[in-house]
């Protein structure tokens, strides 16, 4: 939010469903794009944190595509879908 929105307010989006076993998270702002480096080196302190916190818990971060700020998260449910 510190980044995206440059001291203005905006709109972040937060997409939670279910994709066979797995639950994915989608989620999007309206704010400032990413610096060309960011999104794709993923050092940044932020970045790491989500990355350690997901890959903990046996998921997947699906970083932005080229031209898009949404990311994606990617966690086994633990259940299997009926």
């Amino acid at each position: 939010m510190k980044h995206a929105f440059d001291a203005k307010g905006g709109k972040i989006t937060v997409v939670v469903r279910r994709r066979d076993d797995d639950v994915v998270v989608q989620v999007d702002d309206d704010g400032l794009p990413f610096l060309d480096a960011a999104p794709s080196d993923g050092h940044g302190l932020g970045l790491g944190l989500v990355r350690r916190l997901v890959s903990s818990c046996g998921g997947k971060f699906h970083q932005p595509p080229s031209g898009s700020k949404t990311f994606e998260i990617v966690v086994p449910s633990g259940q299997s879908a009926s």
